[in-house]
């Protein structure tokens, strides 16, 4: 999306959705384009720069003929070349790259630290129980510590 400025802009309200249009394109060069569907055919037209390909690719489909009639019309106007800014929609995907890492690391993080937590709280537990004079067994099975972890703390049990 972009406002009035021609600066993209996001918000939580809209969804991306990343479709890897050049796999089409390499499917078309590697298998044919008999075996393209018509939405990678129409993929296709979207990222090639080869007016050989969209000929080809919209040959015998009416409704792909006038896109790619549309699509060379739009390739002659001026008003239209230059709004697609590479570096700036490389910088646009770096940053949901990076938002998303963030989010993926912020949960990791949560579950290990509520893991590490939850293994502390067996630890303390397990000291006040031998404190209290229950047996490594016991101890074993009421906190589901392993018994090499109980016998590694005894020491520190005193």
């Amino acid at each position: 999306m972009r406002d009035e400025k021609n600066t993209i802009c996001t918000d939580e309200s809209y969804i991306t959705i990343n479709i890897y249009l050049a796999k089409a394109l390499y499917k078309y060069y590697n298998v044919g384009k008999d075996k393209l569907s018509r939405l990678e055919k129409i993929f296709v037209m979207h990222v090639t720069d080869e007016i050989s390909v969209l000929e080809d690719v919209s040959e015998g489909d009416e409704e792909l003929m006038t896109f790619k009639k549309t699509i060379e019309a739009m390739s002659n106007d001026d008003g239209i070349i230059g709004l697609y800014d590479k570096a700036e929609m490389d910088e646009f995907e770096r940053s949901q790259g990076l938002q998303i890492a963030k989010n993926e690391g912020f949960e990791l993080g949560n579950k290990h630290g509520f893991e590490l937590g939850k293994e502390n709280a067996l630890i303390e537990t397990a000291k006040k129980m031998y404190k209290s004079g229950m047996s490594v067994n016991d101890i074993y099975k009421y906190t589901g510590l392993s018994k090499q972890k109980i016998k590694s703390l005894q020491t520190n049990f005193n």
